[in-house]
């Protein structure tokens, strides 16, 4: 049932009268145990996390503030619209290495060691990063030093100095690990599968080799990207913990005085067009495991639509869930196949994400785990899942979610998130009631709509050799042999 969740320590003041201080009473049913606890039943969790105060800034920037004194501490955030994804491949090396650079590479008034030796003696926590459409960055102080640290932070991000060392070292960084990346098939896995499904587009790009020349990360083209990402246009702030509103805007204002202006709007990334013919693609390997994604587009985006509720509750019970998907439990607990499996499904808020399933396998189990994974894909069409499946992962998708609101600064950080990518304010409130709402005939409506075995995608990697089975027999038409690019 929906919202019987035990939360172990009010369950056990149930059994125990003492923890109310009621007096004790005869037992009148089934002594403490597993029985008693199966039967309490609690009311639906129903989430309502505090709401941050809007500002907008003297830069024309939005501030997202929640005041909590109970450490004497400061979260600052800033979440940029525009990461790697709003440029062309040529320029995917600089979009992908000025996060870091920015951390690493100094500014114009301080090298690199300097600002190192003020990070490290204050003991502040900094951060940056970028992925996708966006890119961020945060600093966290006690509330006595955080004038100083923003401040530093602030010409971090605004007049970062991108030393030519700093570039160097972080550009034989990344050509190490280009050749490196064999040695982990599950990662060059997920990539090709990426490349089979989108193309040549953002969504499946990775820095190789021919990304990482020299002449591509210059300091002109590193400061060209820093700038039409790091501007006022494009920023969302957040602060947290031991400040006011007031003094959290006016410290921004002054740490970000002068901020020049976005030097224009960023081109919106292509939308990509994603492979629908099925087709069965395999690197030969000589290795003592396979691993095989299997999917194709997931015709979900992030949005308030019930399939969108639904769809994360069928990739729960399928396979994100862990030990406890039906995947799982028949390739690892019934049938011993394979150690590892899942499933994934994307839900961009702007184009089509995808749906895939994945085994790291024995190679004389290749066949029969991919046979399985597709018998349970097509089984769950068919029949649907129970209301306890339901109602579990309903549980556990919510309990999973409202982990990530441990903290003020958490709080602030999603709000940031859903709000850079044009989500209601009270997405996070309309998050868990939509959930709360998937009914049984809601997953398999979404699961025979969106989930289709038979028009998969494959990639695998292993020692064709070794397989149980000629791959062909799978029903895909026959294997396309791929380079093995060692």
């Amino acid at each position: 049932m929906k919202g019987t969740a035990l939360a172990g320590a009010a369950a056990m003041c149930v059994l125990v009268a003492a923890c109310s201080g009621a007096p004790p009473v005869a037992e009148t049913g089934p002594p403490p145990g597993g029985e008693a606890v199966e039967a309490l039943t609690f009311p639906p969790l129903r989430f309502r996390p505090p709401s941050p105060e809007r500002r907008r800034l003297a830069s024309g920037a939005t501030l997202l503030v929640i005041e909590d004194r109970t450490l004497p501490l400061v979260e600052v955030m800033v979440r940029f619209r525009g990461g790697p994804s709003h440029f062309p491949r040529s320029r995917l090396a600089a979009a992908t290495a000025v996060p870091s650079l920015v951390r690493s590479g100094g500014t114009r008034r301080l090298s690199p060691d300097s600002v190192d030796a003020l990070i490290d003696f204050h003991a502040w926590r900094v951060g940056f990063g970028a992925g996708g459409t966006t890119s961020f960055a945060s600093v966290g102080a006690l509330s006595r030093e955080v004038d100083e640290a923003v401040a530093l932070w602030a010409e971090m991000l605004v007049a970062p100095r991108f030393d030519p060392e700093r570039v160097e070292l972080w550009r034989g960084r990344e050509l190490e690990a280009v050749l490196r990346r064999r040695d982990d098939p599950n990662f060059e896995a997920v990539t090709r599968f990426n490349e089979l499904l989108y193309g040549d587009h953002p969504v499946g790009w990775v820095l190789d080799a021919g990304d990482l020349d020299a002449p591509r990360l210059t300091a002109a083209a590193l400061a060209a990207t820093h700038a039409a990402i790091y501007c006022p246009g494009n920023a969302t702030f957040g602060v947290a913990g031991d400040i006011d509103p007031d003094r959290a805007a006016a410290l921004l204002d002054r740490a970000f005085a002068g901020w020049a202006p976005c030097p224009g709007e960023l081109p919106e990334p292509p939308v990509p067009d994603v492979r629908s013919a099925p087709g069965i693609f395999v690197v030969h390997r000589p290795l003592a495991q396979t691993t095989a994604y299997l999917g194709h587009g997931g015709g979900i985006t992030r949005g308030d639509g019930v399939d969108y509720f639904a769809s994360r509750i069928a990739n729960a019970i399928l396979g994100g869930s862990g030990l406890s998907s039906r995947i799982v439990r028949t390739l690892r607990t019934e049938r011993g196949l394979a150690y590892g499996a899942g499933t994934v499904w994307t839900t961009p808020r702007d184009h089509e994400g995808a749906f895939a399933a994945f085994t790291q396998t024995r190679a004389d189990a290749t066949v029969a785990s991919i046979r399985a994974i597709l018998d349970e894909l097509a089984a769950f069409r068919e029949e649907g899942p129970s209301a306890g499946e339901v109602d579990r992962a309903v549980e556990d998708v919510v309990n999973g979610f409202v982990f990530n609101f441990g903290s003020p600064a958490r709080i602030v950080a999603r709000r940031m998130l859903y709000e850079a990518e044009g989500l209601a304010p009270d997405w996070l409130e309309r998050y868990v009631d939509g959930i709360h709402a998937v009914e049984p005939a809601d997953v398999q409506r979404v699961a025979r709509a969106r989930i289709h075995p038979s028009r998969m995608t494959l990639l695998i990697i292993g020692d064709t050799a070794a397989f149980d089975a000629p791959l062909r027999t799978l029903g895909f038409g026959e294997p396309v042999a791929l380079p093995d690019g060692g």
